[in-house]
């Protein structure tokens, strides 16, 4: 907090934070403001009133409070975050710390493993992200400018002529319906409803963890939408309601009301069980392209499309806030796409649309 007092003709600067407090005084109101912005963003940069919190201090109570907003991927990361770097107050969590932090990640289920730049990257932004946080709405006080300057660094830097971080890599594999029975067939479980859950995600885009909050109760009467609990969000989760393609209805309509949710079932058990399929697949057959369970939400969005829907309406059966995100998912095929156009145009009176008629001329 800042603030300029004029006294005996001269203007007086008092800067606080925390405990810490900076005084000095001016002959000019022009200079008092420019010290008072430089001297902020000293302070916002950790280059005085140094923190010396510690680093695992300020997850904790970041934690408490954004717990409930949090993935259980982002917590995960979280609290690898604090091991690795539990001996460090604020102060000390300079650009050479943060580099060494970053080049000496572990991958999270194989440590013999070295984690890819797009894990790097993520990791780091999410580090980052907490501390900017941190200093815009409490009193810690992280040195954010040695974020700024480890990235410099590494963005100069490769291992095994790879970046040391780097975006993701986008997919963009496709999965036929022909595949997708394979997969099913192949899975070692018995249990069908593994066969329906894989289904279902392709006729709703949902996600793995989406599809298995889904409960009896979200369900509309009629059947023809329900509720999505804690969508992914860059900021928070929300809730949404979404509709129902009749595929996902009668799916919905073969589970027994046996529980709470509609899909009773683990998230280990479905990602096991769909990778194993696989392998076995490309065991027998090794021109198999690997596949995953997300990739049947890149193909329900591709469906959305090629079925002649609007950006609009795909991204309320999706939830994408973002259409960036949005196309990151889109794979459209460009047969699909003139079949459905023909059969539009087919079932639509040429007179009823000025833009059709100058098609069929």
């Amino acid at each position: 907090m800042a603030n300029i007092r004029v006294r005996c003709g001269k203007y007086v600067v008092q800067i606080r934070k925390g405990k810490h407090s900076i005084h000095k005084t001016f002959t000019r109101k022009r200079d008092a403001e420019e010290f008072i912005i430089d001297t902020e963003s000293l302070i916002q940069s950790g280059a005085i009133f140094k923190d010396k919190a510690p680093l695992p201090m300020v997850l904790d109570w970041y934690l408490k409070e954004y717990e409930d907003n949090l993935s259980k991927d982002q917590i995960s990361m979280l609290l690898r975050a604090q091991e690795e770097l539990g001996q460090y107050s604020l102060h000390e969590l300079d650009a050479k710390v943060i580099e060494s932090w970053v080049l000496n990640m572990k991958n999270a289920k194989n440590k013999k493993k070295t984690p890819a730049p797009s894990t790097r990257l993520k990791r780091f932004v999410q580090l980052k992200s907490i501390l900017q946080h941190a200093a815009d709405v409490s009193t810690f006080r992280p040195m954010m400018d040695e974020f700024r300057k480890s990235a410099a660094k590494m963005n100069k830097k490769k291992i095994d002529g790879h970046p040391i971080m780097g975006d993701t890599q986008e997919r963009d594999r496709r999965l036929t319906d022909n595949e997708l029975k394979r997969i099913i067939s192949a899975a070692p479980t018995k249990d069908e409803r593994f066969g329906l859950i894989v289904w279902f995600a392709v006729h709703t885009s949902m996600r793995m963890g989406e599809i298995l909050k889904l409960q009896w109760n979200d369900l509309s009467e009629n059947g023809r939408t329900i509720l999505v609990r804690d969508r992914k969000h860059p900021k928070r989760k929300h809730t949404d309601r979404v509709p129902l393609l009749p595929q996902a209805q009668d799916i919905i309509n073969q589970m027994p009301r046996e529980a709470v949710q509609i899909f009773p079932l683990a998230e280990k058990s479905i990602t096991r069980n769909f990778s194993e399929a696989v392998k076995r697949i490309q065991k027998d057959d090794p021109t198999f392209e690997h596949a995953r369970f997300h990739d049947t939400r890149h193909e329900a969005i591709s469906r959305l499309f090629e079925m002649g829907l609007h950006t609009t309406d795909v991204q309320k059966f999706s939830g994408h806030r973002s259409l960036d995100n949005l196309m990151r998912y889109t794979h459209l095929n460009a047969e699909e796409i003139l079949d459905s156009l023909s059969m539009r145009l087919s079932t639509t009176e040429p007179s009823s649309n000025p833009r059709l008629r100058i098609i069929n001329r």
